[in-house]
């Protein structure tokens, strides 16, 4: 099997979506493989992109939180 390293330094989250006054959302971590898909309210969706220091993506069409 062949393995390759994965960068667990590199976070990106990608808003998805708004749903019911929260914000739907995909964190990932290294690789694409390592992705799940999160709903967070606004206020610790925005802590959340803080403590990850995550780079942070909006598709289009979805409105910014101020994070």
């Amino acid at each position: 099997m062949i393995t390759v390293p994965v960068d667990m330094t590199c976070r990106r989250i990608r808003a998805t979506g708004w749903r019911a006054g929260f914000i739907e959302f995909e964190f990932t971590v290294g690789d694409p493989l390592l992705t799940v898909e999160l709903v967070m309210p606004p206020a610790a969706f925005e802590a959340f992109c803080t403590v990850q220091q995550a780079h942070v993506e909006w598709a289009p069409g979805v409105a910014r939180a101020t994070c």
